[in-house]
């Protein structure tokens, strides 16, 4: 048997670092960060603590690379529609569509950034370049709700974000009653898209 190559390597990393991170967001979304230990997170990704530290320092590494990739979804869903050809409304109509969708397949991220919602001393140390992103990808959105033509485009865009946060939250709430499908098809009516 020949060697692995440094791309097989890679692949292995790969996999396991997803392994624990999945099993890491699945704890931390039912259980709650606090009340996840590491040990907890390597049984249930079948490594051992030891593999776990080998990937990421800590519980907190480990939450920061989760958010973090949560959080460059939902980057590349905005910046995928702000590049997009033709009117606003095809862009703010993409983006919305884009955002149920990983509402709908994503659920047990947005239950846990639900829940760090509601603990924001969890995310102290992550909170200045959370809020860097937030600060450019909002810029790109503004700009969106400028072109839209609205007479208060920050109102407006506010108003946009507390409805889409609205239906996550209600979503992660009850995900077999919720009719998201229908909250969507009433948002985009709201913005005539």
């Amino acid at each position: 048997m020949s060697p692995r190559t440094s791309a097989q390597f890679e692949a292995i990393r790969k996999a396991s670092m997803g392994r624990i991170s999945n099993a890491a967001l699945d704890l931390f979304a039912r259980k709650g960060y606090s009340a996840t230990s590491v040990a907890q997170i390597a049984t249930a990704a079948g490594v051992s603590k030891g593999l776990l530290y080998n990937y990421f320092n800590g519980k907190e590494a480990l939450l920061r690379y989760i958010v973090l990739e949560a959080v460059a979804k939902g980057e590349k869903a905005l910046y995928e529609a702000l590049a997009l050809p033709g009117s606003p409304k095809a862009r703010l109509r993409q983006f919305t569509v884009a955002t149920f969708g990983l509402i709908q397949s994503n659920r047990d991220y947005w239950r846990l950034l639900s829940a760090l919602a509601l603990q924001p001393h969890v995310l102290d140390g992550l909170m200045p370049e959370l809020q860097q992103k937030e600060g450019q990808a909002m810029e790109g959105f503004l700009a969106l709700f400028r072109e839209l033509g609205y007479e208060d485009p920050e109102g407006e865009l506010l108003l946009y974000q507390a409805m889409m946060d609205g239906v996550a939250l209600k979503y992660m709430q009850a995900p077999e009653a919720y009719p998201l499908g229908k909250m969507q098809t009433k948002i985009l009516a709201h913005y005539q898209l």
